[in-house]
């Protein structure tokens, strides 16, 4: 436990910086919001079991049902259920919810670094480097969603694939999918490392999506999950995907998709990391071999899902925020290359760089919405970002050449 506390430290002091820079906490008996960031309303409503009206609701609303719940957002019911157990107003709690569940997400992510050989100065080093980013920072500003918790999940999941732990990547994958969907499509990387055991946690997932949306299905039996228990309706069910795409796509190639819009996703993922990028690409060629053994399938997975995802989303940001394990390990990696170097100047440049791009992400306390806008349209931080990491790459060109194994890495011991 001693080793846990200063992680644990490193990921509340994380989780205090984003609330107070970005808007505080409401009331502990707020029940309304006077507007609704993105689909808060959506999991607040679920939360206080009334409709959400930018007003208190009034004895005269009518009664509140699952059934008005749209798709896909009834069928998450995790991160609604866990708030409703907390004792304050709905605001709060679905908030809370999502604070502690980024402080488990930052430990995990650490003890994931750890795991890895990585230092815990380069750990924690590269976490605050990725905290900066625009698709982190949004779910401090509206943490009204269920970003928070699938964030915990997905790196719990992370943590417990390099530690060959399948009970708590199992337990996560199945329970996670009451969160979000994304659990399903990281639970058969499990099969690189026993395939009977990733076939059966996935087989099981799968089975319990069928039933959930058995169960929370269109009120009147009808629909495309409604069809989905039915085996002889699985052809038009698959025809039905393949056109239209899942319950609520937005995007979906060939029937959403205007002809300008892979453009600008192709936009809309390069600001997401931004910079952080050149560093994964960095990092990941850093990591000693065994150690990008343990983490590579799942990283991939990770990024797969996240561009998928982005298809049938319309905020890629907020889809490619699952990747925080997959840009906190390479630059803890570039972070201990650096320091192995004692290149301090430019571990310091990196620094700043990290501070403006925390400035200049989302309004905050530092600046303010027109300050923001205004600096944030002037200031070229990717170009800035990929100066300092080809400056960075030309540092460690020895280290990039041998392809080195860090000093004293060993495989840790196989959990069960």
């Amino acid at each position: 436990m001693a080793h846990l506390a200063p992680l644990v430290l490193v990921a509340v002091m994380l989780v205090t910086v984003g609330i107070a820079t970005h808007g505080g906490a409401p009331a502990l008996d707020q029940t309304y919001l006077t507007s609704y960031p993105s689909d808060s309303d959506i999991y607040l409503s679920m939360v206080s079991h009334h409709r959400m009206y930018t007003r208190p609701p009034l004895p005269d609303d009518s009664p509140w049902s699952m059934s008005w719940v749209r798709l896909p957002f009834r069928y998450r019911v995790l991160t609604p259920w866990l708030a409703r157990l907390l004792p304050f107003g709905p605001v709060f709690s679905l908030a809370l919810v999502n604070w502690l569940s980024l402080a488990g997400a930052y430990v995990f992510v650490l003890l994931t670094c750890r795991r890895l050989g990585l230092g815990p100065a380069a750990a924690s080093g590269g976490l605050a480097v990725a905290f900066t980013f625009v698709s982190h920072l949004p779910i401090y500003f509206a943490p009204w969603l269920t970003d928070g918790l699938i964030l915990f999940i997905l790196s719990g999941m992370t943590y417990a694939f390099v530690a060959e732990n399948f009970r708590l990547f199992a337990t996560l994958g199945v329970v996670g999918l009451l969160a979000r969907e994304v659990p399903v499509v990281l639970l058969p990387v499990w099969c690189v490392r026993d395939w009977k055991r990733g076939a059966g946690v996935t087989a099981i997932a799968l089975a319990g999506v069928v039933l959930e949306r058995a169960i929370l299905g269109d009120a009147e039996g009808s629909g495309l999950m409604a069809m989905l228990v039915h085996p002889a309706a699985w052809p038009t069910v698959i025809v039905e995907l393949w056109r239209n795409g899942p319950p609520g796509a937005s995007f979906w190639p060939g029937v959403h998709w205007p002809p300008n819009h892979l453009p600008s996703l192709l936009v809309d993922i390069e600001a997401s990391w931004g910079w952080g990028f050149a560093l994964v690409a960095m990092g990941a060629w850093l990591l000693p071999r065994e150690a990008l053994k343990r983490v590579g399938p799942l990283m991939a997975m990770l990024t797969v899902a996240a561009a998928g995802m982005s298809l049938i989303a319309t905020d890629v940001s907020r889809e490619f925020m699952i990747l925080l394990p997959v840009v906190v390990v390479p630059i803890a990696a570039v972070i201990s290359a650096l320091a192995a170097q004692r290149r301090f100047m430019w571990l310091w440049l990196l620094a700043g760089l990290a501070a403006a791009q925390f400035c200049l992400s989302e309004p905050n306390v530092v600046l303010r919405q027109e300050a923001w806008a205004l600096w944030s349209a002037r200031v070229p931080m990717i170009k800035i970002g990929i100066v300092w990491a080809a400056g960075a790459a030309f540092l460690l060109r020895a280290d990039f050449a041998r392809r080195v194994t860090s000093p004293g890495y060993t495989l840790p011991h196989r959990v069960r």
